[in-house]
């Protein structure tokens, strides 16, 4: 999916989060404040998730590392917006 010009999710910066705004005619800050919400919501619902999942499927060692790798991808989003 492009976002403002990017394709992957690893090279997004704020330019194209700009430019996504631009493109659905919105202000970039609106842009900005609505990703750090979502960012603060999957934060808040990553231990509830993780537990919900090991309950229905069983544990895994997948679920030690996940969160790991969604709060690392969280805190590099949350840099790009400010």
């Amino acid at each position: 999916m492009n976002l403002g010009g990017a394709w992957d999710p690893d090279h997004v910066l704020p330019k194209h989060l700009d430019g996504l705004a631009k493109n659905i005619g919105v202000r970039p800050r609106l842009v900005a404040e609505e990703i750090a919400r979502l960012i603060e919501k999957i934060a808040d619902s990553l231990k509830t998730a993780a537990g919900q999942y090991g309950e229905s499927f069983g544990e895994s060692s997948v679920l030690e590392r996940l969160p790991i790798v969604i709060r690392r991808s969280l805190r590099r989003a949350k840099s790009q917006i400010g």
